[in-house]
């Protein structure tokens, strides 16, 4: 998701990404705004996950170990724990993955490369 968002928002705002290069801008401070929104983009569906546990949806980790007889207040503790490795997790995948497509999906005059234009829908 990071990477069709971050490729389609360069797409759509052509202009004022070359704007950025022409004014002197390197490609990291060019591509800054798009990534910011490629991460927002990846990380919204975890945050609403986020919003709805304990009250509409029970996970199965906090549950088995309630069910299993461990305090609730040490179930949650660790269900908090696993929803911020997977929240962090899931923030450096999408950084990364994008990152490492910048060096691959531009040429050597920070122009985005055709063929990434014909993937993108």
């Amino acid at each position: 998701m990071s990477l069709e968002r971050f490729y389609s928002g360069i797409r759509k705002n052509e202009n004022k990404f070359m704007t950025y290069l022409m004014l002197g801008a390197s490609l990291r401070e060019a591509v800054r705004p798009y990534l910011r929104d490629a991460i927002k983009a990846a990380i919204n569906p975890s945050i609403a996950t986020m919003a709805t546990m304990g009250i509409v949806s029970l996970p199965g980790m906090m549950t088995g170990q309630i069910l299993g007889g461990a305090m609730p207040m040490a179930a949650i503790k660790y269900q908090i724990g696993i929803m911020i490795c997977i929240f962090t997790a899931m923030v450096v995948g999408s950084l990364v993955n994008v990152l490492l497509s910048l060096a691959i999906a531009f040429d050597d005059y920070q122009r985005l490369r055709p063929e990434v234009f014909r993937n993108v829908s």
